[in-house]
C-alpha cells in the first residue's frame, strides 16, 4: 500500500496521479458515515428519552388520579359500613 496523501507539496498532491482523488474520496466517505452514526446514536438517544418520559408520564398520573380515587372509595365503603351498623 501507498503512502497517505497527506504529505502535500507545492500545494499539489505528493501522491502518485489519481491517489489524492482516491484518499479524498475516502476521507469523505468516511465522514459521510460519521455523521450517519452520529444521527443513528441522537435517535437512539431521543427514543430512550421518549420512552422513559412516557413511562414517567403513566406513572405520574397513577399517583395523581388512581391513589386519591381509591383514598375517596375507601372513605366512601367506611362511611357506608358505619352508616350500616
Amino acid at each position: 500500500m501507498s503512502a497517505p496523501c497527506t504529505t502535500r507539496a507545492f500545494n499539489g498532491c505528493a501522491c502518485p496521479t489519481g491517489q489524492c482523488r482516491i484518499e479524498t474520496r475516502r476521507k469523505e466517505d468516511e465522514a459521510k458515515l460519521r455523521r450517519i452514526i452520529a444521527k443513528r446514536n441522537a435517535n437512539t438517544a431521543l427514543m430512550m428519552f421518549g420512552a422513559s418520559l412516557s413511562m414517567a408520564a403513566v406513572i405520574a398520573s397513577f399517583f395523581f388520579i388512581a391513589i386519591p380515587e381509591s383514598q375517596k372509595l375507601a372513605r366512601a365503603n367506611q362511611e357506608n359500613i358505619y352508616v350500616q351498623r
